[in-house]
């Protein structure tokens, strides 16, 4: 485990090279953020934040998964512009 927090779980486990990280809804109301071991250190935190943002948005339970993809990596875009002041 890399990280947790009262509400999200955050852990490496190796995972095919395909998958670069997850995260799902608990059913005490908590999150699990799984970060693919396999990918470099230097990725993990945009993986930790693309996941995160999936949780803030509540992107759960939603039934196209490439459309909420490319949602989130909208989103990404924007939020990443702002942090820089774009």
């Amino acid at each position: 485990m890399i990280h947790t927090s009262e509400n999200i779980n955050t852990v490496l486990l190796p995972m095919a090279y395909n998958v670069k990280g997850c995260s799902c809804a608990n059913e005490d109301g908590s999150y699990t953020i799984i970060i693919n071991s396999r990918i470099p250190e230097s990725q993990r935190m945009e993986i930790y934040m693309h996941e995160l943002r999936h949780i803030i948005s509540g992107d759960f339970g939603c039934d196209d998964v490439d459309l909420t993809e490319a949602e989130a990596h909208r989103k990404g875009t924007n939020y990443e512009d702002r942090e820089k002041g774009r």
